[in-house]
């Protein structure tokens, strides 16, 4: 008894796999199982961190500087950002019709 419901066990994620999957058979351009070719969740929750500091300084204080200044603090932040946010973007832009055959060297539209 026990190896029969083993196998339908087997049987019932077999057959839930194949349907999950049967969707990825239509070659739509999301559906491409890509590690490298996606933005990194991080990196995009490093950027919204960094934003929440930018736009609100004072709540989000670097307390590991003894001197601080708000220029200075927002200035790095906001380097940091531009520069992550443009590589993030730059990985999703050539999903774009209009950016798929683009050189990695085309600069951004923004």
């Amino acid at each position: 008894m026990a190896l029969d419901m083993d196998g339908k066990m087997d049987s019932r994620i077999n057959k839930i796999v194949d349907k999950l999957l049967e969707d990825y058979s239509e070659g739509k351009a999301i559906d491409e199982i890509k590690i490298f070719d996606r933005p990194n969740r991080d990196t995009v929750v490093d950027i919204l961190e960094k934003l929440q500091k930018i736009v609100y300084p004072g709540y989000y204080r670097n307390k590991s500087f003894k001197i601080y200044t708000v220029r200075n603090n927002t200035s790095m932040l906001l380097e940091d950002v531009i520069y992550n946010l443009i590589t993030q973007i730059s990985i999703v832009l050539k999903y774009s019709p209009k950016y798929e055959n683009a050189d990695s060297e085309v600069e951004a539209p923004f």
